[in-house]
């Protein structure tokens, strides 16, 4: 029952403005089930994307279109490709993708063409001694590697 990183993601929910929504993105499906339950708990408007969504296309409109529907629970694997989610300003990574392009597929869902916010906000939760912390690592190095193999530079940060 104790989730340090499912309390997080509810403060941040707390804290979201009124007119926000946000793309919660995790890997494993219970995770998903976990923040779906809290959620419900708290009497939230969501929809969850997931590899067992029998209908992505009517959970997407409810995200869409719904002011009532604030948050979308999403399998990375299922809502980092394809979609526009540009609605939604706030990203949060209760569990990142390992591969820097996957993570970039992810984060793009919502910093597109269309967007009608400011600002989009990523968010990692990240514990204490996990893996978490190593994974964050990872994706940058990729993503260094990527930038000095095709747009040629030549420092590594």
């Amino acid at each position: 029952d104790d989730n340090p990183k499912l309390d997080a993601l509810l403060q941040l929910i707390d804290q979201m403005p009124v007119s926000a929504k946000m793309v919660v993105y995790h890997e494993f499906t219970p995770t998903g089930k976990a923040i779906c339950k809290a959620l419900d708990k708290l009497e939230i408007g969501y929809v969850r994307l997931w590899s067992g969504t029998k209908d992505k296309a009517q959970v997407l409109n409810e995200f869409m279109g719904s002011k009532k529907c604030i948050i979308l629970v999403a399998n990375w694997r299922s809502g980092s490709k394809g979609l526009n989610l540009q609605v939604a300003n706030y990203v949060v990574f209760i569990e990142s993708p390992v591969s820097p392009i996957d993570r970039e597929q992810c984060e793009k869902r919502c910093h597109r063409r269309g967007q009608t916010k400011s600002h989009v906000f990523f968010y990692d939760i990240i514990m204490k001694n996990s893996m978490d912390k190593k994974i964050k690592m990872y994706l940058k190095e990729g993503k260094d590697l990527f930038r000095h193999l095709i747009d040629g530079e030549e420092s590594w940060d």
